[in-house]
């Protein structure tokens, strides 16, 4: 979490996900299992929390080991809370809050870059037909917004400024 007084920790092959105080020796930790993250045949890979941490947000995995869209989890609780699930995102595994915590960005499997409105689903592609095969999993964002993080699994670097 952004304070730190909470991790998160879940597997890609079935829809268990936990939650700890990471203060703590593992087995005082007291971990707790996240509910609501969905069903045997989709669900959500937690992987990001939000600047206020009261959500987390992921691609969503599929049974057959696809990914279907992303998902937000919006906690009710400390362990419970409501999947909202989004589709259209391709298969975009990269996932990370923009400050604002209304939007996420999210990088796809065919390297384009879109800025997504979590609460609407609507999709802004900022970035496609990229020659870059982009590295990493949650792609690190400014504090401010405007620029984002991004390796390429090539023998030179680039950084790339994406202003709003």
């Amino acid at each position: 979490s952004p304070s730190g007084d909470r991790l998160v920790g879940s597997t890609q092959i079935s829809p268990d996900a936990w939650i700890a105080d990471p203060s703590r020796p593992w087995n005082e930790a007291n971990a707790r299992k996240l509910e609501g993250l969905g069903t045997a045949d989709e669900w959500l890979i937690p992987i990001a929390w939000s600047s206020d941490a009261r959500r987390l947000i992921g691609p969503l995995m599929s049974r057959a080991g696809t990914i279907r869209g992303f998902g937000v989890y919006d906690f009710d609780s400390p362990s419970t809370g409501k999947l909202t699930v989004r589709k259209g995102t391709n298969d975009g595994y990269k996932i990370a809050w923009l400050p604002d915590g209304k939007r996420a960005v999210i990088v796809d499997r065919s390297n384009r870059i879109h800025i997504v409105d979590v609460a609407t689903g609507r999709q802004q592609t900022i970035l496609e037909n990229s020659p870059w095969r982009f590295w990493g999993n949650v792609p690190p964002v400014s504090r401010d917004g405007r620029t984002i993080y991004l390796g390429s699994l090539e023998t030179q670097s680039d950084i790339w400024m994406v202003e709003r």
